[in-house]
Order: structure tokens, then sequence, then C-alpha cells
């Protein structure tokens, strides 16, 4: 099994500080390291099971904090920069599936390529922890070591102000993303 990283100002690094993930051809094992995070992570999955673009499990233990779920080996951080994205429109898929989301009152601030994969053709999600409402509360000491942009990041009152980090992520894409989204 290999090690999920992501491809950075053309070096691969860490995809989180908040789980390890390790893949093969057929499946992506998460392991989260705070139930936080595992706990949002099963809640989101439990919102999204049906919809298509939601990553299809295998098994996940409680007990490990651990989620398998189905997977090709086409994480779209890596089909972007190796430039072997298959015939997709992966850029209107993104849109597609945020307006879904945004219909049903969740934001996924954490839109970046590499919580995207594709599955047979079809974009899919992944990290759905990152998936907020007008009523999510996120305590500031809870994203210590993942924050990596100030300007995205932004607290009130000690909890992150989800709307504007994405919004903020939305409008500055570009620092994630090959081109706006």
């Amino acid at each position: 099994m290999k090690v999920l990283q992501k491809y950075y100002n053309g070096v691969l690094g860490p995809v989180s500080d908040l789980y390890e993930a390790r893949y093969n051809n057929y499946a992506m094992y998460v392991q989260f390291k705070e139930k936080f995070w595992f706990d949002r992570e099963l809640q989101y999955l439990s919102e999204l099971e049906n919809k298509p673009y939601c990553y299809e499990p295998i098994d996940i233990s409680h007990t490990d904090q651990l989620i398998v779920y189905k997977y090709q080996n086409s994480n779209l951080n890596h089909l972007l920069y190796e430039d072997r994205l298959p015939d997709i429109d992966y850029k209107t898929q993104v849109r597609q599936i945020l307006d879904d989301l945004e219909q049903q009152g969740i934001k996924k601030i954490n839109i970046y390529p590499h919580t995207f994969f594709v599955y047979d053709g079809q974009l899919k999600i992944s990290d759905l922890y990152g998936c907020t409402t007008q009523f999510t509360m996120i305590p500031q000491e809870m994203l210590g070591g993942i924050i990596n942009d100030d300007k995205r990041f932004t607290f009130v009152d000690g909890y992150l102000d989800c709307e504007a980090t994405y919004n903020y992520t939305l409008n500055n894409s570009t620092n994630y993303w090959p081109e706006e989204i």
C-alpha cells in the first residue's frame, strides 16, 4: 500500500495532519488521529451516502477510527499534476457537487483537488469532515496544525467562521487548483 500524498508546488507531501491515508488499486484506508474529526466524517458520510458523488464505504472501525472506501488510485490532485486526467470535465463536476451541497445548506470548506477522486468515470468527494452548515461550531483549538493560510481561516469568539472560510477558498481557488473553480 502507498501513503496518500498531494502535490504542492511540484513536491509530494502530506495531505492532512488530521489523518493518515493509505491506498491500493481498489481501496482507500483513512485513519483519523482525533475522534472529533472521525465523528464529523461519519456524520457527513451518513448525510451524503446516497449522493452519486459520495465515496462508497467498504468498512468502518470505530475502535481504530478507520474508514475504508472504494478507490481506484485516481486522486484528482495526482491526475491533474501528472497530466493523466481521464476525459471528464472535472471543473463542471466540482461545481455541480458544490451546488448540490449548497442546496442542502452544506458548504465544504476543504475544496482542494486532493479531496476529490475519480471512480468509474465519476468525480467523488472525500474528506467529508470539512462539510459545514450555518450551525457548525469548530473550536479554534481543533484546527491548530491544519491552518495553512491565516487569511483563509478566520475565527469569531474562538470558533471557525465557516462561511468566511468557504467564501475565501472559493474566491482564491487558483491558489489550490490549476484554474478558478
